[in-house]
């Protein structure tokens, strides 16, 4: 892979098994989101900020002044987003930009371009503050990634049963369990929870839930997502 950079911490995640391109024959839904999850928690994006993370909720003019000399060198999309909380601080900049211009006597310029001095100044040395990293797999890309499992799974089962489910009172018959065992280990864990009329009649839907589980959103809110990124 080549590197990249990354301005959008927490919005993506490496390949839990890039080693290993077969990964979804053998790897439960489980081991692939805890991998993942040790990602989030080695905090390797320290180094970036991104404006989507904003959430202010205080107009106060010293205060967004302040936010922009703290954010400006460490946010390098700040003026692109559509975060409410970025839109703020991007009039907050306008207004400032105004007064330098036309300020309402020659000590209000002389300050508001201190201003302006303290909150560029560290944009020259911005480069060195992002992380060079391996790109990063999008929320979208995470959905197919996980997907390779559920439609392996699909079709081991579906070719040695067909399309109509087991349920949990099929396999308390000790053959029936060791059969479902050896067609996949992992199909047990979904009829045993009810999740393998899912899996058969909508793979999709059913991984999506999974991934919308994950990061503790609701399934529609997740699909919403995706016909967003669609539209932008």
């Amino acid at each position: 892979m080549k590197k990249g950079i990354s301005t959008h911490p927490g919005k993506g995640f490496f390949p839990p098994y890039p080693a290993e391109a077969d990964y979804y024959k053998t790897k439960t839904y489980e081991e692939v989101f805890k991998t993942v999850k040790e990602q989030f928690g080695k905090n390797i994006y320290k180094w970036t900020f991104s404006a989507d993370e904003l959430n202010l909720q205080a107009d106060d003019p010293e205060y967004l002044t302040e936010m922009l000399k703290l954010l400006v060198p460490k946010c390098p999309d700040l003026f692109e987003s559509d975060n409410p909380s970025a839109r703020k601080l991007v009039a907050h900049f306008g207004r400032l930009v105004n007064t330098l211009l036309y300020p309402v006597n020659p000590e209000e310029r002389g300050k508001t371009k201190d201003t302006f001095d303290i909150i560029l100044s560290g944009t020259k040395d911005a480069k060195w503050r992002k992380k060079y990293i391996q790109p990063l797999l999008s929320l979208n890309d995470m959905v197919t990634y996980i997907h390779q499992i559920t439609e392996y799974l699909r079709k081991q089962y579906i070719e040695e049963y067909g399309d109509e489910p087991l349920n949990k009172e099929d396999i308390k018959d000790p053959k029936e369990l060791e059969r479902l065992e050896k067609t996949d280990q992992r199909l047990v864990t979904l009829v045993k929870s009810g999740d393998i009329q899912m899996l058969i009649a909508k793979p999709t839907t059913f991984t999506q839930k999974l991934v919308a589980d994950f990061f503790k959103r609701t399934l529609g809110g997740l699909q919403q997502s995706f016909k967003k990124k669609k539209k932008h």
